[in-house]
Parts: structure tokens; C-alpha cells; sequence
């Protein structure tokens, strides 16, 4: 192998430079959260027993039958950012909770849930604006507990700046427009509301009704401990919703008997009601797809008589565990026994529910797109230290580390992706979150092919670049949206062909637009080294790069310019027409144009070297507003992708591009002023004077 050009050093320490300055701002990020402390004399962690077959009880939710462990981790996620919680009890005791312990602790320990700090708070604004005190960091968590002495204030804000919300975007009015606190505050009152909805699941077998913030009435309260639902529903006649809400409205009398009747049938509607959401049974009708909560049970209980006896079954279940929570070994015992119940009754179903849930826990558990991140990290370490010394024997070992690396990165990316096809039953990419990842690999395997041609470590480096970024990119997406990345198609998606064929192929052309980025930015890096005098030049370096951002240009128009075709039909078969102008669509055709007129460019001698390098960065542009940020315009056929946030990350990639761009500007200066150079004329001689005798 040729001698690497001896900017590669030089670019293997402002990487590395780089790489460094990433971790640690992320560190910092991630130390702004200080407050751990919990308000527990001794938290008793769950046996790992418990935490485990909790993790594989299934759950409707979001349109789908999951794992609880899924549901669990996006729960945490999005009161606190993270899918742990760090705690510190009363004795000093540090404990690292996962998702699922958490939510064992809400459902059925919820007074201690209550104490943990769990709610991320970004702004101190936040919470002197519903009358608390904060401490001494802006940005830190707080529990249930302290946040619940401002929750009057909390509703009413919310409520005000809801409305306040809604007006503005109804009428476009900017002076309507929600301050950055405002909308901290709208955030938090809705992670409040989801904590409370969890807490109180199970209200009903506990016989009281809590209420940390003291918004209820106390008769209420009191009448709730002598009230047991199941016995309640029993004795009244069937009767349907609008009877029951109808009964609790009814008029006060002078009959007491009758008062406590409607305050009666007011507080089994506050136990049904606190009961919704967590669906955990099946339904026992084969055609019904419907699961059912705690709330649901109650309600189908009161409105027919016939079903009582069997739906009290799943009723008494959960009144098992919530008085066993004190006895660990007989908490398991029933909770063991409430997996094997629900997998019989969906055993029995013809739709067979759940059969891929142990592939998803495991995905979750072995979390392959985390590790795939660590090892790309690694490679890219060992592939930019053997730029520093690349012909001894350190750089020989610690390039051949970084393609172990990468290969075993690439793998875990791989094997991620498969197991999400086979729980969904879907091809690799049906939302955001898949084509990240997807576009990730593509763009890894696609560089690793390369540096196999042509061996000067450069594609290698271009490619865990590219895993870095992609994983990274992967990981912060699923914590800012917070929500299930294996959520149920859109309508307008659901057709398994056209996802395996249109879209896969146009991420693989997105994939191609990347690397070619990727393989032009270093050629840029280098040529600015050279440039101011840091390095010297290497025409091998510079044909090698070249060579390979082209062939990914092609790489790009093949795939993207199939993929558009293929869009079209899909079009015509789904709305009738082959071209719409969608943005979608024309961030597609921009991307087909561009690369052909970089093509043709390139073939008629327009664009030389230079010129091939940022012409491919700015291709890296319009990718990303096709990828991302049509999106976010909130028109067209395609805008069902909506993130908070996308925006202002395109908008600092964008002004990254547009520097490496305008690193060129010195470079095409260079090439002048050598070609000015080149093209005078040699000075002429002047003859020399014979010497005089």
C-alpha cells in the first residue's frame, strides 16, 4: 500500500479533536441532572425474578400488542429522557432502576414512585410559574411529590396556554405565540397527567382513592374505602354509560339512601375511569381485536349481567398482586400466573398475539443499535490512530482493529434491523426511526466495499464516520420522540410491497447521497491541510478520494432515480395520479437532477476535482431537506412525519456543509494562483558580457 499523504495525521487529530469535544459535551448534557436524592428511608429493589416476567406480560397500546417492556421504556423516556432512573433512598443507597422496575414501582408501589425524581425540567422558569421553589441547578428532575404542591396552579396554566396554543394556530397570530417557559409548562402538565393515569390504574383494589393533590372532594375519599367495585357492580342492575353518568348527575335529595347511591355510582366511575388505558386482558371473543383495561372490565361488567362472573376473573387478578406487593414471593407466584392465563386466552385466538414478543424484549434488552454505536466509536479510534504512524506495525494493528470493529458494528446494526422486520412482519423501513438506521448500514457496507478497492484507509474511516453519526443520530431520535418506533403503518403506507420495494430502494439512493458527503468532506479536509501550508499534497490520496465520492454520485442517481419511478406507480395505484409536485416528490426529482447535472458536469470537464467534492457536499443538502425536511412543511400527501426539533438540527447541518464548502474557496485560490504561475512566460536571458583584456 502507498504511503498515506502526511495530511492524514493532521486530519486524524482534528477527527479525534473532534470526536472528543462530541463526548464531552454529551457528558456535560447528561451531568446537568444532578438530583438522584429519593424520599425513601430504603427502597427495596424487585428480584430480577419479578422484573422479568413483568417485562414479557403483553399490552395493547398504540394500535399494537407489545411487550410491557417496550412500554415501559417509553414511558420513562418520556417523563425523564432516559430509559433508567438513577435513585438515592434515605440511607445513601444508590440504585439503577430499569424501565420495567420503574413501572412496577408506579403500578403497584406508587406512593414510592411518587418520591422518585423522574420529571426532567430544562427551565427553573417552569416551576417558580406554577409557585414552587426550585433548587439550585436550572436544568435537573424533580418527583411527583414536589412538583404536585403547584399541580391547581399547573392545570390552570395549562389550561390558559392551551387555549392560548390553539388560538394562535388557528389564527397564525405571532403575538399568540407560546414563550419557550409556556411550553415547558404545557410539556410537564401533560407528563403529569401520564404519571397520575398510571398511578391510579389500579386504584380500585386498593381500597382508597389517592389523591397526593387533594382535588377531590374529602366525602368522596372517605366513601371509597367502604366501596369495593366488583361487589358494587354486582348488586346494580345492567346499565350502559349514559345511565350511569345520568345517575351520578342526578339531583340531591333529602333521601339519603339515594344520595349514596349516586355518590357511589361517582366513585366506581373514578375507578373505572383511573382504570382506562392499560389494557392487559384479552378479549375472549375470537373477532374482537379489542383488549381490555381495568376500567374497561368494570364497565362491561356494569352494562351487562351475563358477563359479570367471567370478567371479575381479571378484576380479581389484579387485586391478588396489588395485595401481594409486601410478599415477594407470592407477588411472583401470581404474577407468573397472570402471563401463563393471558398467553392461554391468546394462545387460543386465531390472530395469535405476541408470538414475536420474546424477540422484541430481547431486542430491547441486548439494545444492538447502542453497542453498534460503541464499537463504530472504537473503530473510528483505531482506524484515525493509524493514521498517525501508518507504516509500522501500530498501524497495521490498529487499522486491522478498526475493520474488525467496523465489520462487528455493521453486523449488530444488521441483526437489529432483521429482528424489527420479523416482530413487525414488515420490510426493513416503514417510519423515520427505520431510516436511520437502514440508511446507516447501507451507507457503512457501501464505504467498507470501497476501502476493500482501494485499501488507503480512507473509505474506512469515511464509513465509522458515517456508523458514528447514523447510530448517534438513531439513539437521540427514539429519546426526543419518545415514542414506539414499531408503531402500526398509516393507512397510506400499509402494503408491504411498495415499502420493500419504493421505499427501501429511494433510502438506499439517500444512503448513496451520504457517503458521497461523507468521501467529499474528507477530500475537502485534506485539500485545505495542503492548503494552508499544514501538510503536503498526495495526488494518490486525492484520485482515490475522487474516484470513489463519483462512484457514489452514481451510487446515488441509480437507486434514487428507481425509486422515484417506482414512487409514481405507487401514486397512480394509491391516488390516481403518477406526479403530484408533492414535496416529497420533488425533494426526490431535485435529488435525480442534481446528481445527473454532477454527472454530466463531471463528463463535459465542468467540474474538475474540486468542483465534483462540493458539488457532492451540497447533494449531502439536498438529501437531508428530502429525508427530513419536507417533513416538517406540513403539506402534501407525505407530511405524516412530523418531529419537534428536526428543523433546528437541519439548519446547524446545513451551516456545517456550508463551511466545508467554503473551505474550498482557499483551495480553488491555491489552484490559480499555481495555474497563473505555470502559464507565464520563463523571463529571458540576458547574454553575458565578454570581460574586457
Amino acid at each position: 500500500m502507498k504511503k498515506p499523504s502526511s495530511a492524514l495525521p493532521w486530519l486524524a487529530l482534528i477527527l479525534l479533536f473532534a470526536l472528543l469535544m462530541g463526548v464531552g459535551m454529551l457528558a456535560a448534557k447528561a451531568s446537568r441532572y444532578k438530583n438522584s436524592q429519593a424520599d425513601i428511608a430504603e427502597y427495596t429493589p424487585w428480584p430480577s425474578k419479578t422484573v422479568d416476567t413483568f417485562s414479557r406480560i403483553l399490552i395493547q397500546d398504540g394500535g399494537r400488542i407489545k411487550p410491557v417492556h417496550t412500554y415501559a421504556r417509553y414511558a420513562l423516556m418520556q417523563l425523564r429522557g432516559t430509559s433508567t432512573a438513577g435513585i438515592t433512598d434515605n440511607a445513601g443507597t444508590k440504585h439503577q432502576l430499569s424501565a420495567v422496575a420503574w413501572l412496577l414501582d408506579v403500578l403497584f408501589r406508587p406512593e414510592m414512585a411518587r418520591k422518585m425524581p423522574v420529571f426532567t425540567i430544562d427551565d427553573t422558569g417552569v416551576l417558580t410559574g406554577i409557585g414552587l421553589e426550585p433548587g439550585g441547578n436550572k436544568r435537573d428532575r424533580y418527583s411527583y411529590d414536589f412538583i404536585v404542591k403547584g399541580r391547581a396552579l399547573l392545570a390552570e396554566k395549562s389550561a390558559e396556554y392551551g387555549r392560548q396554543k390553539d388560538e394562535a394556530d388557528r389564527t397564525k397570530r405571532a403575538d399568540l405565540e407560546l414563550t419557550s417557559t409556556q411550553e415547558q409548562i404545557l410539556l410537564l402538565s401533560r407528563k403529569v397527567s401520564q404519571f397520575e393515569f398510571l398511578t391510579n390504574q389500579f386504584t380500585f383494589a386498593r381500597g382508597a382513592i389517592d389523591d397526593p393533590s387533594n382535588m377531590l372532594p374529602k366525602e368522596m375519599k372517605d366513601l371509597a374505602k367502604k366501596i369495593k367495585a366488583e361487589e358494587l357492580i354486582d348488586k346494580l342492575p345492567a346499565m350502559t354509560r349514559e345511565q350511569l353518568f345520568s345517575g351520578i348527575q342526578a339531583q340531591r335529595t333529602a333521601n339519603a339512601d339515594e344520595n349514596v347511591i349516586s355518590d357511589s355510582l361517582g366513585v366506581l366511575f373514578f375507578q373505572a375511569n383511573s382504570g382506562r388505558g392499560f389494557a392487559v386482558f384479552p378479549p375472549t371473543e375470537p373477532s374482537n381485536e379489542v383488549w381490555r383495561s381495568v376500567g374497561d372490565v368494570l364497565l362491561d361488567a356494569l352494562a351487562t349481567k351475563e358477563q359479570r362472573e367471567d370478567l371479575f376473573k381479571s378484576t380479581a387478578q389484579i387485586r391478588g398482586l396489588v395485595g401481594a406487593v409486601d410478599n415477594a414471593d407470592d407477588f411472583l407466584a401470581k404474577l407468573t400466573g397472570f402471563e401463563e392465563w393471558q398467553r392461554e386466552l391468546t394462545g387460543k385466538r386465531a390472530l395469535k398475539e405476541g408470538t414475536h414478543s420474546s424477540l422484541e424484549v430481547s431486542l430491547m434488552r441486548t439494545a444492538p443499535f447502542y453497542w453498534s454505536l460503541v464499537l463504530f466509536v472504537i473503530s473510528f479510534i483505531a482506524v484515525a490512530l493509524s493514521w498517525l504512524s501508518p507504516s509500522s506495525g501500530f498501524g497495521r494493528i490498529t487499522s486491522l482493529t478498526g475493520w474488525i470493529l467496523a465489520i462487528l458494528a455493521l453486523g449488530l446494526n444488521t441483526y437489529g434491523i432483521v429482528l424489527r422486520c420479523i416482530i413487525r412482519s414488515r420490510p426493513p423501513i416503514t417510519n423515520l426511526y427505520d431510516t436511520i438506521i437502514v440508511i446507516t448500514a447501507v451507507a457503512v457496507l457501501f464505504a467498507l466495499l470501497a476501502e476493500k478497492m482501494t485499501k488507503q484507509r480512507i473509505a474506512l474511516a469515511a464509513g465509522v464516520l458515517a456508523g458514528v453519526a447514523g447510530m448517534f443520530l438513531s439513539l437521540a431520535f427514539e429519546a426526543k420522540d419518545a415514542s414506539d418506533t414499531m408503531a402500526p403503518l398509516q393507512a397510506v403506507l400499509n402494503t408491504n410491497m411498495w415499502l420493500a420495494t419504493h421505499v427501501t430502494t429511494i433510502n438506499i439512493g439517500y444512503a448513496g447521497g451520504m457517503i458521497a458527503a461523507f468521501l467529499a468532506i474528507f477530500y475537502l479536509q485534506i485539500r485545505f491541510l495542503v492548503a494552508v501550508g499544514l501538510a503536503e499534497e498526495d495526488p494518490q490520496i486525492n484520485r482515490v478520494l475522487v474516484r470513489m465520492v463519483y462512484g457514489a454520485v452514481c451510487f446515488c442517481l441509480f437507486f434514487s432515480f428507481i425509486g422515484t419511478i417506482l414512487g409514481g406507480i405507487w401514486a397512480n395505484y394509491s391516488w390516481g395520479r403518477f406526479w403530484g409536485w408533492d414535496p416529497k416528490e420533488n425533494g426526490a426529482l431535485i435529488i435525480c437532477l442534481w446528481t445527473m447535472a454532477i454527472l454530466h458536469s463531471r463528463l463535459g470537464g465542468y467540474l474538475r476535482d474540486l468542483g465534483l467534492s462540493v458539488a457532492s457536499v451540497f447533494l449531502a443538502v439536498i438529501v437531508t431537506f428530502s429525508w427530513w425536511g419536507v417533513n416538517e412543511l406540513g403539506v402534501g400527501l407525505h407530511s405524516y412525519g412530523k418531529t419537534s426539533g428536526v428543523m433546528q438540527a437541519l439548519y446547524l447541518t446545513w451551516l456545517v456543509l456550508g463551511l466545508y464548502m467554503a473551505a474550498a474557496i482557499p483551495i480553488w485560490l491555491k489552484e490559480k494562483a499555481a495555474k497563473k504561475t505555470k502559464t507565464q512566460p520563463p523571463a529571458p536571458s540576458i547574454p553575458s558580457t565578454p570581460e574586457l583584456a
